[in-house]
């Protein structure tokens, strides 16, 4: 239908209009079955198809709604044209039908605009939109691409629920009042580039199945992110928030990118469930190559908020996000970052570098116990007698462990050292001794290779005791 025919039938009321409707989708079905309908390209279609396009379409294009216009109920079998139509007061399409492509690219809406459970089975263009009321699209589903490009929402704008299963952007788009998608999906890419939003946005439990884009929005006011869910890459780079940002129980099943990210106010990471990828499973795109850049990025955030615990744990996931892509195995850095995980978990963990030192007790006992002979002699001896002095020497061996793991222990002081080495491997002196005693002015034996291991059990024991010193002191930030 022509503009002047469209408006005509309008008048009519939904009744007719429905009518209308369907006797042009019974045209189209009928087509179909004959073997003469053509989809796709508009190139490619045959006279049938055009002229039944042409008879099904409601063009709209340009014309001034003094009134309010309720096209509540309506049908459309073809495309739906709104073109630059201005509605100077309200604008309701409750539960309309759009089975063609809905073109409401530069509408004008002055009063509410309201789309309440709508569907869309074609592409919907609302590019450069202005709606300068309250507009609401609460249940619509959206089955194919939407744009909403530099559209400009005036008043309190709702996408509560909706159902975004095509591709959808909002780049550019300007909402200057109260913003909601709350339990929104969003099936497809979902791109929100360069938008702003100068008042509340909330999206909590909006759920994002594919890629989405929030690069350099803006947030003047608080926004809410609680209970959404991520399935793939959500970028944020370089978003400006002045407002609180809160990110509570958000699920990432991807790092979110929040490079070049800067906030007013810290946002918040309350229960955020983050799920890095490892590194043998890292996509192949080059933006897609350093999550460890993420990783840090969030840090630096965690770290402005003062949220000593996820500054942790993403300080953690950088690091092993390194770990066979930037830092290979022939990297110095490869090999730190693993033992600084395995001793420590990454600074986090006061037990581990405890259960790392019992077991050097235990394992330089060994060594040091090794180098008697008598020990090997009698391996399952009750009791071994000191090579020079008296008692035992795998008391002494447990001695010189604790000695050389912790110095300051008190355990080589008065001579006692000397003794403890003179048990082990006995004394350099042909002075006469009473068995069990030491003679005056005795120089023990101290093998070389005992020596050296003493060098390696306290510069070990030196690493697991500042790891456990981290420990305490992050573990006393945290809280």
């Amino acid at each position: 239908m022509n503009k002047e025919q469209s408006l005509q039938l309008f008048e009519e009321g939904n009744r007719a209009w429905n009518a209308w409707a369907d006797e042009r989708l019974a045209e189209r079905k009928a087509l179909e079955e004959s073997g003469d309908w053509i989809d796709g390209d508009p190139g490619k279609w045959n006279e049938q198809t055009r002229s039944w396009h042409e008879m099904a379409k409601a063009d709209f294009s340009g014309h001034r709604f003094e009134t309010e216009a309720r096209f509540d109920h309506f049908r459309f079998p073809g495309d739906a044209v709104f073109e630059r139509v201005s509605f100077l007061e309200s604008a309701r399409f409750d539960r309309s039908e759009f089975l063609g492509k809905a073109e409401f690219s530069e509408v004008r809406i002055t009063g509410f605009c309201g789309f309440a459970d709508a569907t869309f089975r074609a592409t919907a263009l609302f590019d450069e939109a202005a709606f300068m009321g309250d507009v609401s699209f609460p249940g619509v589903n959206f089955s194919n691409d939407t744009r909403f490009n530099r559209a400009k929402f005036r008043g309190e704008t709702h996408f509560n629920g909706t159902q975004f299963k095509g591709a959808v952007s909002f780049e550019w788009a300007a909402f200057s009042g109260r913003t909601a998608f709350l339990d929104a999906e969003f099936s497809d890419k979902a791109d929100f580039r360069d938008a702003a939003f100068s008042r509340r946005v909330v999206f909590g439990g909006a759920a994002f199945s594919d890629a989405v884009t929030f690069e350099q929005s803006s947030f003047e006011g608080p926004a809410y992110f609680g209970g959404s869910s991520f399935a793939q890459y959500a970028e944020f780079r370089a978003i400006r928030g002045k407002g609180l940002f809160s990110l509570n129980n958000v699920k990432f099943s991807r790092v979110p990118d929040f490079s070049e990210a800067h906030f007013e106010e810290a946002p918040r990471f309350d229960n955020v469930d983050l799920r890095p990828e490892r590194f043998r499973k890292i996509s192949a795109r080059k933006s897609e190559l350093d999550p460890s850049r993420r990783w840090r990025a969030l840090r630096r955030l965690a770290i402005q908020g003062q949220d000593h615990e996820r500054e942790l744990q993403f300080l953690k996931a950088e690091i092993s996000a390194r770990r066979g892509t930037q830092d290979k195995l022939f990297h110095l850095r490869f090999w730190v970052g693993w033992l600084y995980q395995i001793l420590s978990d990454f600074g986090r963990s006061m037990v581990r570098p405890l259960l790392w030192m019992g077991m050097g007790f235990l394992v330089f006992t060994g060594i040091y116990a090794s180098q008697n002979q008598a020990v090997w002699q009698q391996p399952f001896a009750t009791s071994i007698a000191c090579t020079a002095g008296s008692g035992d020497v795998r008391v002494a061996a447990l001695e010189l462990s604790v000695h050389n793991a912790v110095p300051f222990a008190g355990i080589g002081s008065s001579g006692r050292l000397e003794q403890i080495y003179a048990c082990l491997y006995g004394i350099q002196t042909d002075m006469p001794s009473i068995p069990g005693q030491l003679p005056t002015g005795f120089t023990p034996v101290i093998p070389y290779g005992i020596s050296f291991a003493g060098v390696v059990q306290f510069l070990v024991s030196a690493v697991l005791i500042f790891l456990f010193l981290l420990a305490i002191r992050n573990h006393f930030r945290i809280k």
